[in-house]
């Protein structure tokens, strides 16, 4: 009797924690001891069951039928722990045993298409010297022109502005050498003298930069420049006239200036835009507009420069 009752409570109690222990999933001793204590009813159950398995007239079935309807729960627990394991192995294996997707043959795969390349996007930069520069502009030693640059040039009074021409010829007389061509900030036509060209030009269709020294070499061709002194009367045929806006005046200065400009052939202006040339500041000359000149390229003098320029 005393056998059949302590079996049934340490089968009981082992089965009943195993059961509760699996189904929290107890892998930390909180969870632990609270399977140990759900499993109490487990322990009894057994006791029951080894208790009404007991000879007469100790036995009773009664005490098995209470024994198996306290272990019921735990039953109904551990079968559905397995239903859930039995489910997600299902699912795991066929997975797992798919066979793997067969390689693309090379002869499957689409061939990409190449756009054909026109030979005349491949040019070299010869350098003075004979070399090719890395990064240099893609251009052959044939007359490249026209082409559109943009480089930083400093005008008659010094001051430093940037400028976009569309060089159509390479022009030189005794003294200097010039680009020739179409200013996009004065809308007309312009010269540039080479040693007024601060840093290297850059190509305004691939973004690189090209010396002024490699433009000259590749342009072996010269047009002649005339350099006459702008009082001459020669001067005064030229196609373009200077553009200039006066800011920061009083209104009698600023009249004064702009008929004096008028006089001396200058277009006056009374905005700030991509057709100016100079804008001359007085004691009272906006931050706005001096912006607006940078950004545009204005070659920005002084009263004294400007009447210097007009006595010149």
């Amino acid at each position: 009797m005393a056998l059949l009752l302590l079996g049934g409570l340490v089968l009981g109690g082992a089965w009943a924690y195993r059961v509760v222990a699996t189904a929290l999933q107890a892998r930390r001793w909180p969870a632990r001891i609270l399977a140990a204590v759900l499993s109490v009813g487990g322990m009894f159950g057994g006791l029951c069951v080894g208790g009404g398995m007991a000879p007469q007239p100790h036995g009773s079935p009664m005490m098995v039928v209470l024994g198996l309807l306290v272990l019921s729960p735990y039953a109904v627990v551990a079968w559905r722990a397995h239903r859930r394991k039995r489910t997600a192995e299902e699912r795991t294996v066929p997975a797992a045993s798919a066979p793997p997707a067969a390689p693309v043959a090379p002869a499957d795969r689409p061939e990409p298409v190449l756009a054909p390349i026109a030979p005349e996007q491949f040019h070299l930069v010869a350098s003075p010297a004979g070399a090719t520069q890395p990064g240099a502009a893609a251009r052959s030693t044939s007359n490249p022109l026209p082409h559109r640059y943009r480089f930083t040039y400093q005008g008659f009074s010094r001051d430093e502005g940037q400028r976009t021409v569309l060089v159509q010829s390479i022009g030189e007389n005794e003294a200097n050498t010039y680009l020739e061509g179409h200013c996009e900030q004065a809308e007309a036509p312009r010269t540039f003298r080479t040693d007024r060209i601060s840093g290297p030009l850059l190509d305004m269709d691939t973004g690189e930069l090209l010396q002024v020294q490699e433009l000259l070499d590749m342009v072996p061709q010269r047009t002649y420049v005339d350099a006459t002194s702008p009082s001459a009367p020669a001067r005064k045929s030229k196609e373009w006239r200077n553009a200039v806006l006066f800011t920061g005046f009083s209104q009698d200065r600023r009249d004064e200036l702009e008929e004096m400009a008028e006089a001396a052939g200058w277009l006056v202006r009374g905005s700030v835009g991509p057709t100016l040339d100079y804008m001359v500041t007085g004691p009272r000359a906006g931050m706005s507009k001096l912006t607006q000149a940078q950004v545009h390229g204005t070659i920005v003098v002084g009263e004294d420069e400007f009447l210097a320029m007009l006595r010149s």
